[in-house]
């Protein structure tokens, strides 16, 4: 099912997010409220991509609400240290720098772009600032790695902001990056329709273009690759 390109306007998304907002500050006093990085870079990008993940680290509770649109003016997520922001922002860094080619870039020519010393570090900072980052679970985790059982209740306890918080940001692709993230909203009806398959284009019976794919700290410079020519091929034909 194809759907009609979604408009995102800045004052409509920022109505929704303060109902976001509200929600959460009745559930915790410690949160990330996530959403759009940089509301006016992402409101003039051609292509709008929402990264669904499961859950923020770093923060303790002395942080209170954890705002991502101060992001950009202080780390981006931990980025360029932390490989799942590092190797997001080199997706879309690639996707982003190459759309207007007439081919895709070969495996062969990737520069070295999961590295603090490439040359390209801030422009990739610049493209993360422009898409949008979503946690299932807002409240940040204490242990080293996620609690799938967690992630899974989390989606289920709060599917209604969920989906509010995903229409909100009328994304051209809702990129999902953790497996239970998937797998609640899936069965949740966030994202209705979906099948389990992962590296392929699907749709919700919204219209809702979807990419399930591996979390990215477990990219190679091979699998990113793939990702990156399946993006380039869908929004080259796309225009």
């Amino acid at each position: 099912m194809q759907m009609v390109k979604p408009y995102f306007e800045l004052e409509n998304y920022s109505a929704k997010r303060l109902s976001v907002r509200n929600y959460y500050s009745n559930v915790s006093d410690f949160y990330m409220l996530d959403g759009v990085i940089d509301p006016s870079a992402y409101q003039v990008e051609p292509i709008k991509i929402a990264a669904v993940l499961a859950e923020p680290y770093g923060y303790d509770a002395d942080d209170g609400v954890v705002n991502i649109e101060h992001q950009p003016f202080t780390d981006v997520l931990g980025f360029p240290k932390i490989k799942t922001t590092l190797k997001l922002a080199s997706l879309y860094w690639l996707l982003f720098s190459t759309l207007k080619n007439v081919r895709p870039m070969t495996y062969q020519e990737l520069p070295y772009l999961f590295s603090v010393q490439n040359p390209n570090i801030s422009e990739q900072a610049n493209c993360l600032c422009a898409t949008a980052w979503i946690n299932v679970k807002k409240v940040p985790n204490s242990h080293s790695r996620a609690v799938p059982s967690l992630i899974y209740r989390h989606v289920e306890e709060h599917a209604s902001i969920l989906r509010q918080q995903l229409e909100s940001v009328c994304a051209d692709l809702v990129l999902i990056c953790h497996q239970q993230a998937f797998d609640g909203l899936k069965n949740t009806h966030c994202l209705d329709g979906l099948s389990k398959m992962r590296d392929q284009f699907q749709r919700t019976k919204q219209g809702q273009l979807v990419l399930h794919v591996k979390h990215p700290s477990r990219w190679s410079y091979e699998y990113m690759h793939k990702i990156y020519c399946l993006l380039w091929e869908h929004f080259t034909l796309e225009k």
